[in-house]
């Protein structure tokens, strides 16, 4: 009985200590995405798909109350395509990987470059081509096309995942979009 516990336990522990690992990894890409710009990017999307639902429901009155309410899950629907973009990163890049796209998007410039809304001094981009000459930076460029794909795809999915339940929501309620 005594080894059977004992086995338990350390089956369990074995099993936490993975899963509390892959949480971690997970949790920096992440940080990962929303430092680089990708959670920004994504918000804009979902405003931008607001705007295209807006025109599909223009003769249809729906009450600026009834956008709000549609757009009250937008924190959680953005929480869902970073888990999704996770996967696709977790599938190219490795932890340590992880952690330096991290501690150079961290860094004064990675923030400017990741904002591109601050122009990109000549020293700044000693920077910029010192972090992608480095073995990290070489794997980005050449994991791109490959990783390009499998964003492409989780997008597409998400997007129209999303629409569909957001036009969905307001013909449930009686909503009908233009023909």
């Amino acid at each position: 009985m005594k080894i059977r516990t004992l086995f338990l336990t350390l089956f369990l522990s074995i099993c936490y200590s993975g899963f509390t690992q892959d949480i971690t990894f997970q949790q920096k890409i992440i940080k990962y995405l929303k430092l680089n710009g990708t959670e920004q990017q994504y918000n804009n999307a979902y405003d931008e798909m607001f705007v295209m639902l807006n025109q599909q429901f223009s003769n249809a009155s729906v009450p600026e109350a009834e956008w709000s309410s549609l757009k009250t899950n937008k924190e959680e629907d953005i929480a869902k395509v970073l888990g999704m973009l996770a996967s696709a990163y977790r599938k190219h890049f490795t932890e340590n990987e992880i952690e330096e796209m991290n501690t150079f998007y961290s860094s004064y410039v990675g923030s400017k470059l990741a904002k591109r809304e601050e122009k990109i001094t000549a020293e700044d981009n000693k920077e910029v081509v010192y972090f992608f000459q480095s073995d990290v930076g070489r794997k980005i460029t050449e994991k791109q096309e490959a990783l390009s794909k499998d964003i492409v795809e989780i997008s597409e999915f998400w997007s129209r995942d999303l629409f569909m339940e957001k036009m969905n929501a307001l013909t449930a309620k009686g909503y009908q979009p233009q023909h």
